[in-house]
């Protein structure tokens, strides 16, 4: 027979999971973070996808396969449009 399953309120296991990130060492702006969007992916049934992770990401952070401070930074213009143009107009009446 499974397991029961236990049932947590969402604000709780956000709080917990961004804990245990930030005790991972990753900075609490970016704990909130994963812990929002993991969170968000559970509530959606995505569990695949949700706090089910937390382990392995804690993992990934310890042997440095994933990094807990990685350094952003916004492009200061916007990408150039691709230099092509298409030539050819689809046939609507097809």
């Amino acid at each position: 027979m499974p397991p029961a399953k236990v049932v947590v309120p969402a604000d709780d296991l956000k709080g917990f999971v961004a804990d245990l990130f930030a005790r991972a060492g990753v900075r609490a702006e970016h704990a909130a973070t994963l812990a929002d969007v993991l969170t968000w992916a559970s509530l959606r049934g995505v569990d695949s996808h949700g706090a089910t992770r937390v382990p392995r990401y804690l993992e990934m952070f310890d042997s440095g396969v994933a990094n807990r401070d990685p350094a952003s930074a916004s492009c200061p213009t916007p990408p150039r449009r691709p230099s092509w143009t298409p030539t050819a107009r689809p046939d609507p009446s097809r």
